[in-house]
């Protein structure tokens, strides 16, 4: 499984994923891997690689016990494991729930998914919108 999408529900909300590589070790556990190329960004990582092993359990239909988060540094040559349990998986809904909840907020139509784009604060740094996945809606004179 290499950068596969798929998405699962959560709470109502389609949850997308694509780890950037899994396989089976010789202990019949999943690793997940996460590609880095940039510098480290440990509460991000963690986030990222927790959002991972809720996806194994909801998509893979694979226990979180036998899941291995790792990030692999390609700038730094180094592999870390994150460690992973229960209590770990909760604050990982918890984040989930929270950040649902506070980007339905900026919708018109939440059941519809609709937003309008006068509810959303543009930057005044236009040197930010040349990196940005959306300035060809958001600024398409750029």
């Amino acid at each position: 499984m290499i950068e596969e999408i798929r998405s699962f529900d959560f709470d109502g909300t389609p949850v997308y994923g694509a780890p950037d590589f899994a396989y089976w070790t010789e202990g019949d556990r999943l690793a997940l891997v996460d590609w880095k190329t940039g510098a480290p960004d440990p509460d991000s990582t963690a986030l990222q690689l927790g959002c991972y092993a809720l996806y194994a359990r909801e998509v893979l239909r694979v226990d979180p016990g036998r899941v291995e988060l790792l990030e692999v540094n390609l700038r730094e040559g180094s592999v870390q494991s994150h460690p992973w349990d229960g209590g770990r998986l909760e604050e990982i809904r918890g984040h989930l729930q929270l950040s649902i909840r506070s980007m339905r907020v900026y919708l018109q139509d939440p059941a519809a998914n609709l937003a309008l784009m006068d509810n959303f604060e543009k930057t005044e740094d236009l040197r930010i919108c040349r990196w940005c996945n959306f300035r060809s809606v958001c600024r398409p004179e750029l």
